[in-house]
């Protein structure tokens, strides 16, 4: 049972740091500004968690919790970053 709550977990916390990253990487301090971006990244992280929740297989035995929750960690950042890219490539193609 805990194997879905980590998944779950992984995949969540994945997707929320791709969406959040390029925010953190900018050198300006934390401001009020922010909150509505992250609350936005954490909606967005919950919706893509919540599909991606379906493909996941979890083997009778798993090998290690750890293990699992660092492949849907990746599994949900590339998941992400796929949509980010497809997104920027049909936008710009748009404009």
């Amino acid at each position: 049972m805990y194997e879905y709550a980590v998944s779950f977990i992984g995949l969540l916390l994945g997707c929320f740091f791709r969406l959040i990253f390029p925010y953190l990487q900018k050198d300006v301090p934390f401001t009020k500004k922010y909150i509505p971006v992250m609350v936005s990244a954490f909606v967005i992280s919950l919706l893509i968690a919540s599909t991606l929740i379906g493909s996941i297989t979890i083997p009778d035995t798993p090998p290690s919790l750890a293990l699992l929750f660092a492949s849907t960690v990746l599994q949900g950042w590339g998941t992400t970053d796929i949509f980010n890219k497809v997104g920027i490539d049909w936008r710009e193609k748009k404009t």
